[in-house]
């Protein structure tokens, strides 16, 4: 709601576009893509238009979200850069938690569904804090099976499973010299499997975040961290969340196919190459699982 309301949902549509034109076009080269290129171009040149009207807009919650983010930066960045600055934030905002919300879901009824103990643990859990009633943001941190599933979710499947660094200047990483302006990959995926971090690191097993001071260990990095994590963070955890709890409440979810197991396929985002197949069966909590 809100004076923003209305260009917010114009605008949404081309920010879900140029976000599902980045994978699929990244196995071949451009020019067999002219068409999604062009439309991805004409995307972008909307998003970009958006995020302008942001930076200028007096609407106060646009104004709230500018001093946020202002005040973020460091004290000597030039007024050109604060205003790049901005408008990547007001981009990432657009684009936070829609391709990578929707991968990581899928993720997480894929391995509830290989492991029905934690499937049932869920549906349990939501009947007894929730007993039918739409999910609360207050309620939320209450779910606490739903929470470790999802941490265990993305320390197996990070939707973003590498991203790149630039350094600002020289250093040593590991007693390896990196050159100013080098640029770093670095992936959730591989350290958040890596054996000299986790116990049997390549198994499904949500008790590892039973304690909620699991999330900072130094080898759980599926949104990166530091100043320059991601800026969707909170809102991916929400709706993630959110939306376990309600398709729980209504939907009772089951793989139709036993022998059915994912092969990742790794582009811009981790997802699983072939559908996976389910049958949903209306749920209701008087009626039981």
């Amino acid at each position: 709601s809100g004076p923003a309301s209305s260009p917010a949902k114009e605008y949404s549509r081309p920010g879900l576009a140029a976000g599902g034109l980045t994978t699929p076009t990244s196995r071949q080269p451009v020019t067999l893509h002219a068409a999604a290129m062009r439309a991805f171009t004409e995307a972008s040149s909307v998003i970009a238009r958006f995020a302008q009207q942001v930076c200028e807009s007096d609407a106060p919650e646009w104004l709230a979200m500018r001093a946020g983010v202002v005040a973020s930066l460091v004290d000597d960045m030039s007024a050109e850069h604060v205003g790049r600055h901005l408008r990547d934030e007001v981009v990432g905002m657009m684009l936070a938690a829609s391709e990578t919300t929707s991968t990581t879901l899928g993720w997480v009824w894929m391995l509830l569904l290989l492991h029905p103990r934690w499937h049932d643990a869920v549906c349990d859990e939501v009947d007894e804090v929730l007993g039918g009633r739409p999910v609360t943001a207050a309620e939320l941190p209450r779910l606490r099976v739903i929470q470790m599933v999802i941490h265990e979710t993305l320390r197996l499947y990070p939707a973003i499973w590498q991203t790149p660094r630039t350094a600002v200047c020289e250093t040593r990483l590991g007693g390896f010299l990196i050159p100013a302006q080098s640029l770093v990959m670095i992936s959730p995926y591989v350290v958040q499997r890596h054996e000299g971090y986790w116990a049997d690191p390549d198994s499904f097993e949500p008790e590892r975040f039973r304690d909620p001071a699991m999330v900072d260990h130094p080898a759980y990095v599926p949104f990166l961290t530091g100043r320059h994590s991601c800026v969707g963070k909170q809102f991916s955890l929400l709706l993630i969340s959110t939306i376990i709890a309600t398709v729980v409440q209504r939907a009772r979810i089951t793989l139709t196919d036993s022998s059915f197991r994912p092969v990742i396929e790794s582009l811009a985002t981790i997802r699983m190459r072939e559908p996976m197949p389910v049958r949903c069966d209306p749920r209701s909590v008087e009626g039981g699982r």
